[in-house]
């Protein structure tokens, strides 16, 4: 797998979302991503592609939108990618996860000099950070970033240490709604904060050194 400048990346669609379908925004969704990506591009999807509590529904949800959707799908599970491989493989989805651990899935890739950790989480545990904070409490965002008693910390501090061994320079990840900005070194691609359609690597990384010169 490679990755480079032209591929695009978001997270987080949770496509098939019933309020999502209900208030239109699902559509919308949709429809900027195949605006946006030819049928010949590359997303590198950090997860959270679909989501649903029945495994029955998620599995048609996949099947749905995987055949919607323009682009090579490369797929990093995040805490509601639940379903079996077998069934991403059927739509052309395929997932893709560098470091063995199935609860740390992340891949690597260097563009522009720059080496980057791609992974549904970030490596910072936010939810600690932010629940300590007293300049930045919790409740300020309206939204509870980590599930109730972040069953997620474990692989979360290993993600960190993935990236502090390696040397990588950022972090590009998904899984926070919110736009929040507590460190330089980590880029939030869901769609809340990309304009709700995937973005080129390029484009990214461009506006990220723009920042870093002012």
């Amino acid at each position: 797998m490679i990755i480079t400048k032209e591929t695009f990346v978001i997270s987080d669609t949770h496509f098939g979302d019933l309020n999502s379908i209900a208030n239109g925004f699902d559509k919308y969704l949709v429809d900027n991503w195949n605006k946006t990506v030819s049928k010949t591009d590359t997303v590198l999807h950090l997860g959270d592609f679909t989501s649903d509590d029945s495994a029955d529904a998620l599995e048609e949800k996949i099947r749905k939108y995987g055949k919607l959707l323009n682009g090579r799908i490369l797929l990093i599970r995040g805490n509601h990618d639940t379903a079996p491989a077998g069934v991403y493989k059927t739509t052309g989805i395929e997932l893709v996860n560098e470091f063995k651990n199935p609860w740390s899935c992340a891949v690597s890739g260097t563009v522009k000099d720059i080496k980057i950790l791609f992974s549904h989480y970030p490596i910072k545990d936010l939810y600690s950070i932010l629940s300590n904070s007293k300049n930045m409490p919790l409740k300020d965002y309206g939204y509870n970033v980590y599930p109730d008693k972040n069953p997620f910390k474990f692989p979360i501090e290993q993600l960190e240490e993935i990236f502090i061994k390696n040397k990588f320079d950022i972090n590009i990840h998904g899984h926070i709604h919110n736009k929040i900005k507590l460190f330089d070194n980590l880029i939030n691609v869901s769609p809340d904060n990309i304009g709700y359609a995937p973005v080129r690597l390029e484009e990214i990384l461009s506006l990220k050194t723009h920042h870093d010169k002012e």
